[in-house]
């Protein structure tokens, strides 16, 4: 099976999931509460354990499609280079990475590029707003 169909099969699965997870908030087949700091899901309904096992097959799917792909693809040659690492004319091996952890309700920021800063920041309040909101409203 091509990797892109698998791709797409995987995302149409974890869409499914996540649907068949609301239906399941919204006819009280399914509640939510906070267990210390870790957010537990449950419920007695036949749309919450098929949106479980949706979504899960749906993350199956996507980590076998990426697996197809790197198998397909062919393995590029290694540059050789007689120049020592980091001198003129070879190219950089730096990479860049980034990222926030939510501990609690605590987003702590890293990476080593300081132009994402703001972004990562903005973007942990707004998942720790949006969490908060779901919270409350369910």
């Amino acid at each position: 099976m091509s990797p892109l169909l698998l791709r797409l099969l995987g995302i149409a699965a974890m869409v499914g999931g996540v649907a068949l997870l609301a239906l399941a908030f919204l006819t009280g087949g399914a509640h939510f509460a906070l267990v210390l700091i870790i957010p537990v899901i449950y419920g007695s309904s036949g749309y919450l354990a098929g949106g479980i096992l949706l979504f899960f097959l749906g993350i199956f799917v996507l980590f076998w499609a990426a697996a197809e792909s790197v198998s397909e693809a062919p393995a590029a040659p290694l540059p050789y280079s007689s120049s020592p690492p980091g001198s003129p004319g070879t190219p950089s091996s730096r990479t860049s990475y980034g990222g926030f952890l939510l501990i609690g309700p605590v987003p702590v920021v890293f990476g080593n590029r300081p132009g994402w800063l703001p972004y990562l920041i903005a973007l942990g309040f707004l998942t720790v707003i949006a969490f908060l909101l779901f919270f409350v409203l369910f």
